[in-house]
């Protein structure tokens, strides 16, 4: 089956809630998928009970049509990340558009340092702000460097407004890579995304700040070694189909670009 034919069935599906079995039946019968993807049986049935836990704290996900629901499933078990807010790894986000809920998946910030490590040559990345009493250097040339002292003489919220964002890494080999951001041109980066232009709901509305560390992260990404970011960085923010009746077609992108283009402003 094409992406195209998918996004057919998308359009004319029913919601998963109105299908026979539960959402809870069509996500426990992907159990065998989800094993062959992580390599683990109690893996595979954590990650079912940790999706069905995020419908219950997200009710809207029941909404969703299956295939998009499954897709963003699926890319968790083969990244071997977590969804929700106990890891930050990634996010299930339901979105109405054109009158059809569909679920987008969102990598998080620690999601994209944890498959940043993977590649085995970093050291160490982290990623944070700068704010009006901390000390930071970020230079280039024979005396550069980086550095950042958070002024820890005061409480968090006495620290000042942030004025920039920086990623930074530290390779195995001792060498080492940053990337700074003014707010700008974190606002600047965010606004690319359609859903943020529509004025959706996105993970930026409830966690901007690992969403900004993520934007850096991003942008170092890169300058780093070759690492599974590679394999996901078109999925984050977009609609990924998986059909059950045909798995081996495996997960699917569609392209999501102009879905926002006059589309229902019902968030349903």
């Amino acid at each position: 089956m094409t992406t195209s034919d998918l996004a057919e069935r998308m359009e004319d599906g029913t919601p998963a809630e109105r299908q026979g079995p539960t959402i809870a039946d069509l996500v426990s019968r992907q159990t065998p998928e989800f094993e062959r993807a992580l390599g683990s049986e109690a893996s595979a049935e954590r990650l079912v009970r940790i999706l069905l836990t995020e419908v219950r704290h997200t009710p809207k996900l029941a909404e969703c049509t299956i295939q998009s629901f499954l897709g963003a499933a699926m890319l968790c078990a083969q990244m071997n990340l977590e969804p929700g807010a106990a890891t930050g790894h990634c996010w299930l986000i339901p979105m109405k558009n054109h009158g059809v809920m569909e679920c987008q998946w969102w990598l998080g910030y620690r999601g994209m340092i944890t498959l940043a490590y993977r590649s085995g040559q970093l050291a160490s990345i982290t990623a944070d702000g700068v704010r009006d009493t901390d000390t930071f250097r970020a230079a280039v040339g024979t005396n550069g460097g980086f550095a950042h002292e958070p002024n820890l003489r005061v409480e968090p919220e006495d620290r000042g407004d942030i004025w920039a964002w920086y990623a930074y890494a530290r390779l195995v080999n001792g060498g080492e890579n940053w990337v700074t951001l003014t707010p700008g041109e974190v606002e600047s980066l965010r606004h690319r995304s359609p859903a943020v232009r529509a004025g959706r709901p996105t993970p930026w509305d409830t966690d901007y700040a690992a969403m900004a560390r993520k934007t850096c992260v991003r942008q170092l990404h890169r300058w780093l070694p070759e690492s599974p970011v590679n394999q996901v960085v078109a999925h984050d923010g977009a609609v990924s189909l998986f059909d059950p009746d045909r798995p081996a077609a495996g997960v699917q992108l569609i392209d999501t670009s102009a879905l926002y283009e006059g589309s229902d402003d019902d968030q349903g």
